[in-house]
């Protein structure tokens, strides 16, 4: 993630190596590497979601599925 964000975010990064410099560019990298967590933190919760949102069609094929096989097995014996 830290190289993630410093490649396309270059903000913030120290030019020089005085203490308010690191300081601040302490603050910029902080600030960039929880706005990353935070926007992976949006797209997992909303994929999972969506996967738990998908739970009664694959529900609905299991249990036609289940059908066709009890009946082939009365009908084919």
């Amino acid at each position: 993630m830290a190289l993630l964000v410093n490649i396309f975010f270059p903000v913030g990064i120290a030019s020089n190596l005085s203490a308010a410099s690191l300081g601040l560019s302490l603050l910029w990298f902080l600030a960039k590497l929880l706005a990353l967590a935070g926007a992976v933190v949006v797209v997992e919760t909303t994929n999972a979601k969506l996967r738990l949102f998908r739970v009664p069609d694959l529900l609905s094929a299991a249990f036609i599925l289940a059908t066709l096989a009890l009946l082939s097995t009365f009908l084919f014996l």
